[in-house]
């Protein structure tokens, strides 16, 4: 159950990390919507690009040193775990 709790963590991690690096990328598309289209984009419009942005940042966030150990790491303790049950 512990591994469980590590995985949650880790991803959840990531997603808030993915998240916060999409600021740049969210407020430089509401510029360009409030440019088009004189007003205001919709939350939802904001929500689907916050998601896109973060279902693409992730890929390339594990492949970075830090989170590439912790990734590493935590797949050799989860076999290791298995195994050991």
């Amino acid at each position: 159950m512990s591994m469980l709790y590590y995985w949650l963590a880790f991803s959840l991690g990531m997603v808030f990390y993915a998240a916060y690096l999409s600021q740049s990328f969210l407020l430089s598309q509401g510029i360009i919507y409030m440019k088009e289209k004189d007003q205001s984009p919709p939350l939802l419009w904001l929500f689907t690009r916050l998601i896109g942005f973060i279902l693409r940042a992730i890929p390339g966030l594990l492949m970075r040193p830090i989170p590439l150990i912790l990734w590493v790491v935590g797949l050799g303790l989860t076999v290791q775990y298995s195994f050991a049950l």
